[in-house]
């Protein structure tokens, strides 16, 4: 259990890359998170984000997606097969939604098409059992922007809502 301080805090990643948004595994056996580590400039996470997992005391790292752009925000599924997350493929508006992929990062499939060019969504999260994400959807921008929450009908392979 964590200290109110922290304290012995372990770092768990280290170099010029930003590393961040963790998640644990529900059987706590693995971290979830996304990073510039691989990109060509690893500092400035603007170019490449990719999610990675680890073990728990930091121990290897794998990355899982293989992006031209931002894949970011990860959330396990509860029985820790599948993990969800937001990207834009380097194609935004077009390619940019939620997306699953085994935790393994294999069989990635999307799962949201957006309705208009000024949307994203971000931020998935699994229901209790499993069957169902919910996410945010943002619309416009700057002081136009506006979010809403939106779940799917299921973690099929693909839905539009």
């Amino acid at each position: 259990m964590a200290s109110a301080r922290l304290n012995g805090a372990k770092r768990l990643t280290s170099g010029r890359a930003d590393s961040g948004w963790p998640v644990w595994s529900l059987d706590g056996k693995k971290i979830a998170f996304d990073s510039s580590r691989t990109g060509p400039s690893p500092g400035d996470s603007e170019h490449i984000n990719d999610v990675f997992v680890m073990n728990a005391d930091g121990s290897r790292v794998r990355k899982l997606t293989d992006s031209k752009g931002v894949s970011a925000d990860a959330a396990w599924s509860p029985n820790g097969s599948l993990i969800a997350f937001d990207a834009d493929r380097a194609d935004a508006p077009a390619r940019q939604g939620i997306y699953l992929m085994d935790a393994s990062g294999r069989n990635l499939r999307r799962v949201t098409k957006l309705p208009a060019d000024d949307a994203n969504d971000l931020a998935p999260r699994f229901s209790p059992a499993g069957t169902r994400i919910v996410f945010t959807r943002y619309r416009g921008t700057g002081r136009a922007e506006k979010a809403a929450l939106f779940a799917s009908v299921s973690t099929a392979p693909t839905f539009t809502s």
